[in-house]
């Protein structure tokens, strides 16, 4: 079992892609830690270069905050403002949002921090959408699925389209989620308007702590200003997240993040 404390001197692999002076990662693993030639990194230099971190998994975004996060865990006003400083630079990520909100809501936001890394990695969501897909299946994906890779190395009836007539699915990751609403890059709404004229199937994919209390989803569309748009759910025919496909029928989504109001 992972010593939480450990945390604050954890070094995912991830970190050697866009840390400089940690290229050379020749190292072994005691503890789930990276050791070897990783140079020691300061917790607000970690938080910089993880703001320029572009089309980065979100398990691996989380594991690389929530190390960056802990170092200043003992210090609340210091939490909130790297929180804030963090989400500025990732405004539509709603997993980031739920491990700030799960800190900060925490009377021990380190160990808090290593449970989100932990449950994430647990998320059940890629394993539920490779069992989802009919066979054959034409997909068509809006933008970028960090997931599509392990569907199509699980299921080789399951193939990607670039063309929205040739397919029967079109498939969203969703950054963020409310009761009822979706956010993603903006320009996915024309998409998804296109492909039920088409009469495609529309699934969403929310994963492990994307899915937001209404107040903190207002808050992370308006940090994303022209970077992203509300989706509604309702033009959605299912939801694949952490604990199977869901029909959407006039439900709201489930949410186990906290109200941080710290966030809101």
């Amino acid at each position: 079992m992972h010593d939480p404390t450990k945390i604050v001197n954890w070094r995912p692999k991830f970190v050697a892609h866009f840390l400089p002076g940690t290229v050379d990662c020749r190292s072994d693993r005691r503890d789930g830690c990276l050791f070897g030639t990783l140079r020691p990194v300061h917790p607000m230099e970690r938080l910089r270069y993880l703001a320029r971190a572009n089309d980065v998994p979100q398990q691996l975004l989380v594991e690389e905050a929530a190390a960056a996060l802990s170092s200043v865990a003992h210090e609340h006003h210091a939490l909130v403002m790297s929180c804030r400083q963090m989400l500025s630079h990732h405004p539509t990520s709603g997993a980031l949002v739920a491990l700030a909100a799960r800190m900060l809501t925490s009377d021990d936001a380190r160990q808090e921090a290593w449970r989100v890394v932990e449950e994430v990695h647990s998320d059940l969501t890629t394993e539920h959408l490779i069992d989802s897909f009919p066979s054959p299946s034409a997909v068509y994906v809006s933008g970028w699925s960090e997931h599509l890779d392990a569907v199509l190395a699980e299921r080789p009836d399951v193939r990607p389209t670039g063309r929205l007539e040739d397919a029967d699915i079109l498939l969203v990751d969703a950054d963020a989620g409310g009761p009822f609403w979706f956010l993603a890059p903006t320009g996915v709404n024309r998409v998804v308007a296109a492909a039920r004229a088409e009469g495609l199937k529309c699934w969403a994919v929310a994963a492990y702590g994307s899915v937001l209390p209404k107040q903190l989803f207002d808050a992370a569309s308006d940090r994303a200003g022209d970077l992203g748009e509300v989706l509604e759910l309702s033009d959605f025919d299912m939801v694949i997240g952490p604990d199977g496909p869901q029909r959407v029928a006039g439900r709201p989504l489930a949410s186990s993040c906290p109200l941080a109001a710290e966030l809101a």
